[in-house]
């Protein structure tokens, strides 16, 4: 190990020196990992050479020695140790050990990372004030003998892309299996989000955009915090200088066992109720401008050959639940006028209401039938109550942004439940019409605009 971390040195050269190095708390979630927080402990003390440093340890209940080992070592840093009773998630744990901290940096990372080379964490603090990033990422390497490199390990992060426009981290699949000293070695360069395993970002910040959102469990929590970040206007970078191994995921299956698919499925649809429009035109975006940055390389996707007008429009997701025979022209003019007006447009009907593809859009537009629709917060949720008016209650009124209706009388009972409703003309050609115009005007008073502005 110590040829290896020698020869990564020459290549790169010298470790930074600046004046003055903050203090970094580094953030360690660990549930009965021993045999990592061993290695961890003893490459932190002895192969990272950083000269201002804690270590916070937030266990989540674990049955082996963890704690017992914590409280007897010996280091030349400061530990503090939060312990959990049950097993609380990354975000939530992170959050704990992030409330405790002094550092003027965080550091979050995986009890199953490895400091070898003495210089990664100088690296990493350097790479964050040179370029004023909100986050940073390492280069996390493994162990892999099939990779072709002399050295047996192969890149597992790099500069991370989207699968798709599906909101899942994805690496490129043609570059997988990358030898380490591949082009991303020794080289600072922006990343649309990097992974929390090892991720270093102010506190301040940290506590700006509000730490990890809690509702993931162990995945797109990392995701979450970088878009969350991008959305202040700071960048976030991936540190090919900054070289860590990482025993990969080793803790994640410890913890998920057998419900780790499902959790997994948790998480990315919590990141598309997040995101998912943001997303989608972050991705297209970018592939309209041959960055590179968002979208996996020569990947196809759906919706290639958007204009960047059309990227830009607010996207209408239009849900309908069972609309009586006399109503069902009124979907039809709908979609029709959201085309001309250069809006792309996704129907929902019936089974398929809760369709995740959905998420991907900024306004919902529902068309009420007998059942009952619950808006997802982060979108402008709109009622045209044109049908089963008599069963619409003012809790469920309330839970919309803004609620159309083509009857007088419906509207007077509307203003009862402390909605405002606009009164579309009966006229079908110019009922819909109204509509799209009542939604964009409620879209600009909320400011739902600049969610289509582009992140950093």
């Amino acid at each position: 190990m110590g040829t290896l971390a020698d020869e990564i040195r020459n290549q790169l050269g010298p470790a930074p020196e600046l004046a003055c190095w903050p203090l970094v708390s580094i953030i360690v979630v660990n549930r009965d990992g021993a045999g990592h927080l061993r290695r961890l402990i003893a490459a932190l003390n002895e192969r990272t050479d950083y000269p201002s440093l804690e270590l916070i340890l937030v266990d989540n209940g674990s049955s082996d020695d963890s704690i017992e080992f914590m409280r007897r070592v010996e280091v030349a840093f400061p530990i503090s140790i939060v312990v959990n009773c049950h097993n609380e998630s990354f975000s939530d744990a992170n959050n704990q050990g992030a409330e405790l901290s002094r550092g003027e940096l965080l550091l979050f990372l995986n009890n199953d990372i490895e400091p070898f080379e003495p210089g990664w964490l100088r690296e990493l603090v350097a790479c964050r004030q040179a370029s004023e990033a909100g986050a940073v990422g390492g280069m996390l390497i493994y162990l892999d003998e099939q990779c072709g490199s002399p050295t047996g390990y192969a890149m597992q992060t790099q500069p991370v892309r989207l699968r798709g426009d599906s909101c899942n981290l994805a690496v490129d699949p043609n570059t997988t299996r990358r030898t380490l000293f591949d082009e991303c070695f020794g080289e600072d360069m922006p990343a649309a989000t990097v992974i929390a395993a090892c991720l270093l970002i102010e506190r301040s910040l940290f506590g700006e955009v509000g730490g990890f959102t809690h509702g993931y469990f162990y995945g797109g929590e990392d995701e979450d915090l970088c878009l969350k970040v991008l959305e202040r206007g700071l960048g976030v970078r991936y540190s090919g200088r900054a070289i860590l191994i990482h025993h990969v995921s080793a803790t994640t299956r410890k913890v998920l066992g057998k419900a780790g698919g499902p959790l997994r499925r948790a998480n990315a649809l919590l990141l598309r109720r997040h995101w998912g429009a943001r997303v989608w035109r972050q991705y297209h975006l970018d592939r309209l401008a041959g960055g590179g940055l968002w979208a996996l390389a020569g990947q196809q996707a759906p919706g290639d050959g958007l204009s960047r007008e059309a990227v830009l429009a607010l996207g209408f997701c239009v849900k309908a639940d069972r609309l009586p025979t006399q109503h069902e022209g009124r979907l039809t003019e709908l979609e029709t006028e959201l085309d001309a007006r250069g809006h792309r447009c996704l129907t929902l009907r019936d089974e398929s209401i809760e369709d995740p593809r959905g998420l991907f859009f900024d306004v919902v537009v529902h068309l009420r039938g007998p059942a009952r629709y619950i808006p997802v917060s982060g979108r402008l949720n709109v009622l045209w109550a044109i049908s089963h008016f008599d069963s619409l209650a003012a809790i469920e009124c309330g839970q919309y942004d803004l609620v159309v209706t083509e009857n007088g009388e419906h509207a007077t009972q509307l203003s009862e439940y402390g909605q405002t409703s606009p009164v579309l003309e009966s006229a079908a050609e110019r009922a819909v019409a109204e509509l799209i115009d009542a939604t964009l005007a409620r879209a600009e008073e909320i400011g739902l605009a600049t969610q289509v502005e582009p992140l950093a």
